[in-house]
């Protein structure tokens, strides 16, 4: 599957290189279709997720936001009967633009999300009320690439596992004025178990 990753980041700079975009993510209207793997105890997980982001506020460069929504699951790749977390947020995403740093336009951001998990683990389910802060920063390192350095702090309230804190960086990239491709790679620390998440996600803007 990494390789996979590699090879899809490969094709998508060769589109890309023709293409003249020069813009963010954040501020865009688009939807999102996403898949990430992990392995977390010995388990390897896939999840899969969707998304919506929608710009409320584009007007000024000090101060915009766009609403953001979540939907997202996670199974056990070999029996997903075994654990299953399927999870839905929405909230808030803050930024400001045409920031400069060594002639390399970025636009930090911060969010807030709230929304409830249900985890099915062997016959046993429970649900909890989460939220999530996010910070990070959009770098256009390029007239089609971005690249998004972030850290996000979660927490389902009533579960026993406690909050979860992620450090990670995307790469994005635009392969014309609509379709956008995405690769991530995070490091998640929870229960005190460090875990690694590789994703790779699309979006369409419209």
């Amino acid at each position: 599957m990494k390789s996979s990753l590699v090879s899809l980041i490969a094709l998508s700079s060769l589109f890309a290189a023709s293409t003249v975009h020069a813009e963010g993510l954040l501020g865009k209207r688009y939807v999102e279709a996403e898949y990430n793997f992990s392995s977390y105890e010995n388990v390897d997980l896939s999840g899969f997720g969707v998304a919506v982001n929608i710009p409320l506020s584009i007007d000024d460069e000090t101060f915009n936001y766009d609403l953001v929504a979540n939907l997202s699951s996670v199974q056990d790749d070999e029996n997903w009967m075994d654990y299953e977390r399927v999870a839905a947020s929405g909230g808030l995403r803050f930024f400001t633009t045409e920031n400069d740093f060594n002639g390399i336009t970025f636009n930090p951001y911060t969010e807030f999300l709230v929304g409830f998990a249900d985890v099915d683990n062997g016959g046993s389910s429970d649900s909890s009320f989460t939220f999530s802060i996010g910070v990070g920063a959009e770098f256009i390192v390029s007239e089609a690439m971005t690249v998004r350095p972030y850290f996000n702090y979660s927490d389902a309230t009533s579960f026993e596992d406690g909050g979860v804190e992620a450090f990670g960086i995307e790469a994005n990239l635009w392969l014309n004025d609509s379709n956008n491709i995405g690769v991530y790679a995070e490091g998640e620390s929870r229960d005190d178990k460090h875990v690694d998440v590789f994703g790779i996600n699309y979006r369409f803007a419209f």
